[in-house]
Order: structure tokens, then sequence, then C-alpha cells
């Protein structure tokens, strides 16, 4: 995770990472990339987690983010800055600095997973943007020729004016949907819910792991392998979890493969030199810092896109997370005692799955 400095929501987002329901043998390391040395009352409170450390550094420099390990990470967590006494000439400058150094980032590790923070929802637009991507050629020159029809221009003006007023055109940005990107100020509409909701905000930080109750459940999550293709649908997996752990689905996150009209480079041969001249930057850098590892410069295939509370008759497919609230492992363990033994052959156990918390490794 790389953060200007060691705030108290750090505390908060190891916590979950940290929590008690975390197998041992899962456990991953957690690497801290701050601007500014921590507190001592901040290394005092997270001095108790195991597996946590912390470094003094900025992700836009590339020794730093060699050193913190980032060829190795699961996932890397950025901060946006937040500077009260800097002024903008626009508001939503305020993320000119993440999103350039983001950007940076995904050329130097396209495999890299990012989740970032941004001030403003609207700059989201700017996340993974690329310029050389374009249509496939057939599609293109439709797209060219269509464009040129004057009811078109008219149509797609329309739209990006009501594209402008929407406050919720962030939903149907990719990064967005794949979660890699989130912004603290659509958190907005629970701070209106809670004037006539006291639990709204106990309830949101029991869901997180950031606060635990007696009896209270937890976010877990399971993936759909080959020899679980017999559930077939979101329905009998449903019930199934139900009846076997009392875990309840409340969503999944399916990553789909590129299909031929997916958008192509449109710079082959410029994208392939900029490629291999920043691989033999980074592997020299590796060189002098004495850093082994595999560098892998291809971009991840597919897109990726969470769907909340799918109907029952939703199929599944081989890789999709599920998303799970499981019984605490008390309740759980008390609950069993005093059920019966039930016949193997109509009730199948659930215990072989492997259930984690997202993201496990943060950079």
């Amino acid at each position: 995770m790389a953060s200007p400095v060691a705030e108290a929501g750090l505390y908060n987002f190891i916590l979950p990472l940290r929590a008690y329901q975390q197998p041992k043998l899962t456990l991953k390391p957690i690497v801290l990339l701050l601007k500014e040395e921590p507190s001592e009352d901040f290394l005092m409170a997270v001095s108790h987690f195991p597996m946590l450390y912390y470094m003094i550094g900025t992700i836009n420099s590339l020794d730093d983010l060699l050193k913190a390990g980032c060829l190795h990470a699961d996932s890397i967590v950025v901060v946006g800055y937040r500077s009260h006494g800097l002024i903008y000439d626009e508001d939503h400058m305020a993320d000119a600095s993440t999103i350039v150094d983001v950007q940076s980032i995904y050329r130097c590790f396209p495999r890299a997973t990012l989740i970032v923070e941004l001030t403003h929802a609207s700059n989201m637009r700017f996340m993974k943007f690329n310029a050389d991507m374009s249509l496939p050629p057939g599609i293109q020159s439709e797209s060219l020729a269509s464009f040129k029809t004057r009811s078109f221009r008219e149509s797609m003006k329309r739209r990006i004016k009501q594209q402008n007023k929407d406050h919720l055109n962030y939903m149907f940005r990719e990064p967005f949907a794949a979660g890699h990107v989130f912004s603290m100020s659509m958190l907005d509409t629970l701070l209106y819910q809670a004037f006539v909701k006291d639990y709204m905000i106990y309830l949101v930080r029991l869901m997180l792991g950031c606060e635990q109750a007696p009896g209270s459940g937890y976010l877990s999550s399971l993936e759909i392998r080959e020899r679980d293709y017999w559930i077939e649908t979101y329905g009998r997996l449903f019930q199934k979890l139900c009846s076997t752990n009392g875990a309840i689905p409340i969503g999944l996150y399916r990553t789909r493969d590129p299909e031929e009209f997916d958008f192509i480079d449109a710079f082959p041969k410029r994208r392939k030199k900029e490629v291999r001249d920043i691989s033999d930057i980074i592997e020299n850098r590796m060189k002098t810092l004495n850093i082994d590892g595999p560098l892998n410069m291809t971009q991840r295939p597919g897109n990726s896109y969470v769907i909340l509370n799918p109907p029952p008759e939703f199929e599944l497919q081989k890789g999709d997370i599920i998303y799970l609230i499981c019984r605490s492992s008390a309740h759980a363990e008390a609950a069993a005692q005093q059920q019966e033994p039930a016949d193997p052959e109509v009730v199948i156990s659930m215990d072989d799955y492997e259930s984690q918390n997202f993201p496990q490794t943060a950079l």
C-alpha cells in the first residue's frame, strides 16, 4: 500500500487482512510505502500485526517500487494525497498527480493489479486511459462512416451532455466495474442514510471487518473451479452454501475473456519498442539493486466486473469469485453441536473449499 502519511485509516485497512478467521498459512506480507516516517503511536498500534513492514519512498520512484516488491504483489493500493494547503486552478486537478503516477505504474508493470483512491469520482475516466487503442478495422470503418452523418454527431453530443449531468456515470467505467478505482465521495449517500438509520455506520464497519461483535459474521470469498461445475447456476450454489455452511452469497466477481470485437492497439510497432525500452530500464535497475524476479510485460487479458445478487438461473463459470457472508467460527461450532449428523449422501460438505478475504496482499 502506497500512502503519503501513516493515517489512522491504514489501521482499518490492515485489520481485515489480519482478522482472527484468516488461516495462518494464507497470510501474505503487507508493505507500507510511506512518504514520511510514521509516528510512534502508529507503530505501536500496528506492531502486533504479523508480516507487516514499512519503508520510506514514493510510487513515482521506480527503485522504491522494486524495493517494496511490486513484482510479487497481488495488489497495489494507492491512497490519494489530500493536501488542504495547495490551491488548484480547478477542483478536479487534485487527483492529477495520483493519476499520472498510476498511469506510469501501468506502463511499467502492466500485469499489476492496482486499487486507487481518487478525490473526485468524475476523474475515473482517466484511469487506464490508452490513446493508442482503437476499434478493429471493420468496426472502425463503420464508425467513421457513421460519424460523418449529422444525425450521429448530434446524438453523440446529446449523449455526452447527458453523461456530464449524470453523477453516476462512473459506474459504467471499466476501472470502477473491475474494482480498480474508488472515491470516498461515493460514500456520501451512506452518511445521508445514517440520519434515519442509526445502525448504518456500525453495519458497514462490521461488513468491512473494522469492528467485531459477538456472533457476527464476516466477509469472505470462494472461487469456482472445475470440480464445482456440477453446481451450474447461482441459485443452486446459494442453496448449497446456506444449507451446508450457513454462508450467504451476495454477488460475484467475473473476468471476461477477450473477444474479437475488443479494442486493439493502433500502433503495434511503436508499442513493442516502448515495451522493450521500459523492460530494459527495469532490468538494469533490478541488477543494480540486486533484485531477482520474473519481469512480465504482458497485460492481463479480459475485463473484470462485479455482479451483485445475480438471478437464480445465472450460470457460473470457472474463475468466478463468489462473495460470501460467513458465520463466525464460534457460532458455527455451537450450531454444529446442536444439529444431528446428516446423511452424507444428501448433504455435501463444503469444508474443502478455500475461503479468503480480498485483497490478500497489498503494496
